[in-house]
């Protein structure tokens, strides 16, 4: 993704997204849970990687514990 250079997301994501590996993370990750691993990537985009809600845009540290609460809104 993109996103996770130029919007500079946390080391965390980087990896998970298969910045640092040159996408072979990502490639495991969607063969394994496909289903799963489109929302999650879905929500990443959506978030701007856990920066901003994705209805108001108000902006949140990645480990902030609002993201629970969001994600089960989102998930509805």
């Amino acid at each position: 993704m993109r996103e996770v250079s130029q919007h500079c997301w946390c080391e965390r994501l980087q990896a998970e997204c298969g910045w640092s590996d040159g996408g072979c993370a990502m490639l495991a990750r969607v063969r394994k849970r496909p289903a799963r691993t489109v929302a999650r990537w879905h929500w990443l985009l959506q978030t701007d990687g856990q920066r901003f809600d994705p209805w108001d845009h108000d902006a949140y540290y990645e480990d902030s514990p609002c993201w629970k609460h969001f994600r089960a809104k989102w998930n509805c």
